[in-house]
C-alpha cells in the first residue's frame, strides 16, 4: 500500500513551495494579516466625536469652560464682555457676594460694542439675593462708555 501523502512517513523538514521565494506570503500566515492593513483613525474617531460632545456639554453647563472657549476663540467678543464685567464688579457694593449668572451677549454697532444681558446674583440688605442685570456700551477704542443696570426678581 502506498501513501500518498509523501510527508506521512518523513520526518524530514517540508518543502516550501516556489511561490514563497519570490517575496510572496507563506502558506500559514493567518486571513488577517492577509487582509489591506486597517486605518489607525477608525480607532481615533469615535473618541474624538464623544470628546467633542462632552466639549460641548461642559460650555454650556461649566462657565469657566465657556470663558475659554471664548478667551480663545473669539479674543474680540471676550474682551469686550470682560471690560464689562470689570465694570460691573467695581459697581457692586458687596463685591465679595457677587457671582455672575449670565455672560451676555455681544453686538457691534458703527460707534462701537455693547453688551446686553450681563446678569450678576448679589447678597442683598435682608440676606436674601438680588438679581441685577446690566448692558454695557463700549466705544470703538474699548473703553467703557455707559453702564445701565436694573433690578430684577429672582
Amino acid at each position: 500500500m502506498t501513501n500518498r501523502n509523501p510527508r506521512a512517513n518523513d520526518d524530514s523538514p517540508a518543502r516550501v513551495p516556489e511561490a514563497d521565494t519570490r517575496g510572496e506570503a507563506p502558506v500559514y500566515t493567518s486571513a488577517r494579516s492577509r487582509r489591506s492593513p486597517r486605518n489607525p483613525m477608525r480607532r481615533v474617531v469615535p473618541f474624538l466625536i464623544m470628546g467633542g460632545i462632552l466639549l460641548m456639554i461642559a460650555r454650556h453647563e461649566v462657565p469657566a469652560v465657556d470663558e475659554w472657549w471664548e478667551r480663545t476663540f473669539f479674543a474680540e467678543a471676550w474682551k469686550v464682555k470682560d471690560t464689562c464685567r470689570k465694570a460691573v464688579l467695581e459697581t457692586a457694593s458687596q463685591r465679595q457676594y457677587v457671582r455672575l449668572l449670565k455672560a451676555g451677549k455681544v453686538h457691534q454697532t458703527k460707534d462701537g460694542p455693547y453688551v446686553d444681558g450681563l446678569k450678576i446674583v448679589v447678597l442683598g440688605n435682608a440676606g436674601g439675593e438680588e438679581v441685577l442685570q446690566y448692558t454695557c456700551y463700549l466705544d470703538n477704542d474699548g473703553q467703557l462708555f455707559r453702564l445701565v443696570g436694573n433690578s430684577q426678581e429672582p
